[in-house]
């Protein structure tokens, strides 16, 4: 093993350089934190070892062991830290003078304070002095960068391309060739304006005259500065000095660097904070009291107080770049770190002001290990026996996770004290990816405390890395057991596609099928032992009961250049069950949206990261319930939680609940008990799940009570800023439209929401029917695998691309002729809460003329339950105080309904409806409900002139409309009571109306009637319609319709049964489908148990169930009318 490994570092690999990183963190840590009670001293310390080692074996040093070299440099390094430490404490005197009234730039004659060049390295003025820099340009370049530079700090990205052409209104190929240029010149312009500001050179006072601190110079000058220099040694020797940085100003943060490597750039930025020689660090110091320090270790501190601490950056630059690593330090021993730390303020925050001590913005680990308080004394040294490498305190498998150590909040006294720091822990290694943090091993070392600044950071900005997959195809496509297979699905993309080299870039994710429920999916180019890994059922279409399924991840983890993520997935009983699910990986970048990643094992916490530089704390607060109290302001407590059940167990892990600065996560057994368990948490407010700024993404959450939600505009987030909308389809489930972000290819992820158990999965995402529009279909269910109503959150993960599409609800114009119907299966919500109806199953005429999937983004009609049997339905834009209504039952059982009153709201219709079982009772019922106003039909009222009262329950209409008596009447009963009513008889001009209780007997009610002929019972003939007459059990072909002449079948199935088929009147998009009318021309009572017309469309069947409330040997007679949406 150390035989490979040093032929990888003598060869230069880089995972040779990550395997000597990791070997020393898991070593050298433990050893420099016993010895050095400073936190920060520790990474410096082992970012020198490993430094030092990749120089040397550069240099062609080929040492027989390496462990005794590398412990031979660590011994090295701390005894120089120790020299460095007691001889700045014996320094430390006298008091510290006052600060120039205004900052003074002399390259000639370094600040004597610690203090004076803190003041010195204000943000405002090194903004400005690049600002100013950029007139040295010619004018059109000036013109181009200075844009350019304004617009990426504004950004906290790289504004280019496209994007900067347009704000300059400029063709692109215009604006790359002039910012290609402009990038070219400005790091000249910067060194002559830094040597014009701060050398006192006579040969260039003769150029420009008397100094001046805020001289600028225009293009002429600049040059003759930047000539000066070439032949002047006192000014060549600074220009040299500033040059590396001038270029790093740009590059990093604006130019080259920034394009072709994110990590060098964040760790070049780091690296004055953390990445300077140990001997330049003064030990134990507070800022500003080493008045007598020598210039360089007065910058080490003022620059380690004023930018972000980054060690894993640091280290980073390290492994892969030790000569620019150490070209850094050599630049800022000899003395160009006032230049070095202007350009790092620079990059990371333009002008403003930053006046906390930043935080760390990568993840941090964190342990309940106690601190430590030891202190070596100012006269100790490392031992100088014989030579091994410092070994780990801990067991045999320990891991080490990387990461900055500080006490991130106080104990909390319901759970362990939370302490973010690198800790030995006992468990799987980290080859494993396994690393789970639990109670330290005997002999483990604590973490260290150490005081931070909570709160917000300046924060460089760094890209997120991160990738997706669905496997929805289960053991049918993948049914070897331990044979790697590559994803048979368009819905994957990750970060690795961007790679420049092909064999990298064209790489497909695979999966392993290790056995029911097991997976282990391959996402190439992702390796990290950071990150977070989550999970969630998709294309699951059948969902409730015995096909229930849940799925969590086993473990995430780094093999070679990959990432590894291990599923499981069981049904509601706990046994392992194949599902079909996605998988997102993230490793969050910094900056850009705030967010917030926590990794834990149910009892202490793994790895917590925030990209805006806090540092959360995690306490369990109780069996199965966790808060996450985030650091700072940045958060207000409105973005978007997932949560996925980490480690194995049969667990569920959901979003308790999101306040500003705490987040509550709450974990269930799959039997709805509370569980300590492993869990994973992203949470981001106002950006995509992927924290990817450049790639698209949306995310919606739930308000208002189940199932009345709505889309939280608040907590709800759309790149495109499209619009957002759900209506629910039926209980436990719901489709969530999202405009403008829709992309094929992509994914969903879903969430349950609230302290209740369960869960909530994905069954439909769908994307491919217009560009920009994705529907995405969400179902949740309790622990038995019921079927439950809920507030939940869904989150759409797509591929790059452009947004299209329309970004706005579709707001129709005025209907003519106003008609419309609704199926109403939502027959057991809550009482008085409005809830939209199964879009599918409703159209109105307000929808005329609009393509059918604008049509989707129209408001929906909805229902309110008023009390048990009662209901108010709102059917959109067909107001009218002229119309009628009607209802048939949707029901195999002798249950009726009746229109208690339809009346306008504004443009909407609103129809109160009753309905009641075979005894007359109330009943809650699924029905179908109709309204149109009058066009040329008959349409008469029992209260209408014309209807006299002949007996109790009997009544006469007559109308002076003429007709033959060949048509379809449609008769609904009115009022809250349970009576039935049929059309005994139509003797032109006579309508003859009988109404019965359910058992048979006459009563006096209500009711209401249309009539048409040759027409559908919408009266509109613009759209397919037909009725057909069946009398005593035959199909009367001379009374019956459809507006394409096809020819009904009637089939008796049983008694009182029969099933009546068209050919061809369906439509043959099935959706938004069609509704049906009925009404009995005989003492029968007749339903609708149900109807198809989307499973072999355009051909439609229709069941018709008939009873009597007294034995007769009659066969019943009844009309039925059906209707459906305009082409």
């Amino acid at each position: 093993m150390t035989d490979d490994l040093l032929a990888g570092l003598r060869a230069g690999t880089d995972d040779a350089r990550r395997l000597l990183f990791r070997r020393c963190q898991s070593t050298l840590r433990p050893y420099f934190r016993r010895k050095l009670p400073p936190a920060d001293d520790v990474d410096d310390c082992v970012s020198e070892v490993v430094t030092r080692a990749l120089e040397g074996i550069r240099r062609g040093l080929r040492p027989d062991d390496l462990d005794a070299w590398v412990g031979g440099i660590a011994r090295n390094v701390l005894k120089e830290r120790y020299e460095a430490a007691t001889l700045a404490r014996a320094r430390v005197r006298g008091e510290i003078p006052d600060l120039p009234s205004e900052p003074v730039l002399d390259l000639d004659h370094p600040p004597e304070t610690a203090a004076e060049l803190e003041h010195l390295l204000g943000k405002q003025q090194l903004s400005a002095t690049v600002d100013d820099a950029i007139a040295g340009l010619p004018p059109a370049l000036a013109r181009v960068m200075r844009e350019h530079v304004l617009r990426s700090r504004a950004a906290r990205k790289l504004v280019v391309g496209t994007e900067l052409a347009s704000a300059l209104r400029m063709p692109v190929a215009d604006l790359n060739r002039q910012l290609g240029r402009a990038r070219e010149q400005a790091p000249g312009t910067i060194v002559a304006l830094v040597l014009a500001r701060g050398s006192d050179c006579p040969g260039l006072a003769a150029i420009l005259g008397e100094r001046t601190p805020d001289v600028v110079l225009d293009p002429a000058r600049s040059r003759a500065v930047t000539k000066h220099a070439g032949t002047c040694e006192v000014c060549g020797q600074h220009a040299d000095q500033v040059d590396a940085f001038s270029k790093w100003a740009l590059g990093p943060g604006l130019i080259g660097l920034a394009e072709d490597d994110e990590e060098r750039r964040r760790a070049v930025i780091a690296l004055f904070s953390r990445g300077v020689p140990a001997e330049a660090v003064p030990m134990g110091l507070p800022m500003g009291l080493a008045p007598e320090l020598g210039v360089v270790d007065r910058a080490r501190v003022a620059i380690a107080t004023r930018m972000a601490g980054m060690p894993r950056a640091v280290t980073e630059l390290a492994v892969q770049n030790p000569d620019a690593f150490r070209r850094v330090v050599a630049a800022v021993v000899a003395g160009a770190v006032l230049v070095a730390a202007a350009v790092v303020a620079l990059v990371i925050g333009g002008d403003q002001e930053t006046d906390a001590a930043p935080a760390p913005p990568g993840p941090v680990s964190s342990t309940s290990a106690p601190p430590s308080t030891a202190i070596p004394s100012e006269t100790t040294v490392p031992g100088t026996g014989p030579s091994a490498l410092p070994a780990s305190t801990g067991h045999a498998g320990s891991t080490v996770v990387p990461g900055p150590t500080v006490v991130s909040g106080p104990a909390v006294s319901s759970g362990p004290t939370v302490v973010a720091g690198p800790a030995v822990t006992s468990g799987p290694s980290a080859s494993s990816g396994s690393a789970v943090a639990g109670t330290s091993a005997p002999g483990a070392v604590p973490a260290v405390s150490s005081t931070t600044t909570s709160g917000p950071s300046v924060v460089v900005p760094e890209p997120a890395r991160w990738g997706y997959v669905l496997v929805n195809q289960q053991s049918t496509a993948y049914p070897d057991p331990r044979v790697e297979q590559q994803v048979t699905t368009e819905s994957t993309w990750g970060t690795w596609r961007t790679a420049a080299d092909p064999s990298v870039s064209r790489r497909e994710p695979t999966v392993v099928h290790d056995g029911p429920g097991r997976y282990r999916v391959r996402l190439p180019g992702l390796a990290s032992e950071h990150g977070v890994a989550h999970v969630s059922v998709n294309f699951m279409t059948v969902y409730a009961g015995a096909n229930a399924r849940s799925c969590g991840v086993v473990d995430s983890y780094p093999q070679g250049a990959d990432q590894f993520v291990t599923v499981a997935c069981h049904n509601a009983l706990g046994a392992a069950k194949d599902a079909p699910f996605g998988v997102l990986f993230v490793v969050p970048g910094t900056g850009g949206a705030p967010m917030v990643t926590v990794r834990h094992d149910g009892q202490s916490t793994v790895e917590v990261g925030d990209s805006t530089g806090g540092r959360p704390v995690v306490a369990r607060v109780g069996v199965g319930r966790y808060r996450v109290s985030l650091d700072g302001t940045a958060f207000n407590g409105h973005g978007y939680a997932q949560v996925t059940a980490y480690g194995g167990a049969q667990a569920q892990c959901q979003n308790e609940d999101v306040a500003a600065g705490e987040l509550s996560v709450a974990c269930w057994t799959t039997g709805g008990l509370p569980v300590d368990t492993g869990w994973h948490l992203s949470y981001v407010e106002r950006g995509p799940l992927t924290h990817d700024a450049v790639v698209p993404g949306a995310y919606a959450q739930m308000a208002g009570t189940a199932p009345g939600l709505t889309v939280d505009p608040d907590r709800s987030f759309n790149s495109a800023n499209g619009y957002m909308t759900v209506e629910r389809v039926s209980v436990g489930l719901y489709r969530v439209g999202f405009r403008g972000v829709g992309r094929r290819g992509d994914i969903l992820l879903a969430t349950a929401i609230g302290s209740a158990p369960g869960q909530c999965v994905g069954q439909y995402l769908v994307s491919y029917q217009q560009p920009g529009d994705t529907w995405a279909t969400v179902a949740c269910v309790d622990p038995a695998g019921k079927p439950v109503d809920r507030r939940f959150g869904v989150a759409v993960i797509r591929p790059p691309g452009p947004l299209v599409g329309a970004l706005e609800a579709v707001v129709p114009g005025r209907a003519a002729p106003k008609w419309g119907y609704a199926r109403m299966t939502a027959h057991e919500i809550p009482l008085g809460m409005e809830t939209t109806l199964d879009g599918q199953w409703a159209w109105t005429s307000w929808l005329r003329g609009i393509p059918l999937l604008d049509a989707l983004w129209v408001r929906k009609a909805t229902v309110v339950h008023q009390e048990i049997g009662r209901y108010r339905i709102r059917l959109p834009g067909i107001g009218s105080a002229a119309g009628l209504a009607h209802v048939t039952p949707f029901s195999s059982s002798a249950d009726s309904c009746s229109v208690v009153d339809n009346r306008p709201d504004g443009i909407d219709e609103l129809v109160d409806v009753a309905c009641f079982g075979a005894t007359g009772s109330p009943k809650d019922l699924w029905f179908t409900v109709f309204f149109g106003e009058p066009v040329s039909a008959v349409m008469i009222r029992s209260d209408s002139l014309g209807v006299t009262r002949t007996a109790p329950g009997r009544y006469d209409a007559t109308t002076d409309i003429p007709f033959t008596g060949i048509g379809h009447p449609q008769l609904t009963p009115v009022g809250p009571t349970p009576a039935r009513c049929r059309v005994a008889a139509v003797t032109t001009p006579h309508f003859h109306i009988a109404c019965d209780t359910p058992t048979g007997i006459p009563t006096d009610s209500a009711w209401q009637l249309t009539y048409v002929e040759g027409t559908g019972l919408q009266q509109d003939p613009t759209t397919p319609a037909a009725y057909a007459t069946v009398h005593e059990g035959v199909l009367d072909l001379t009374r019956t319709y459809t507006s394409n002449a096809s020819t009904p079948t009637l089939t008796s199935q049983a008694p009182g049964r029969y099933t009546l088929t068209y050919p061809d009147i369906a439509p043959i998009a099935p959706y938004p489908a069609d509704s049906i009318q009925l009404t009995a021309l005989s003492p029968h009572h007749c339903t609708i148990p149900a109807w198809n017309s989307y499973a072999a469309p355009p051909r439609l069947t229709i069941q018709i169930t008939c009873t009597a409330p007294t034995p007769t040997t009659t066969t019943p007679s009844f009309t039925i009318a059906y209707l459906r949406r305009s082409p």
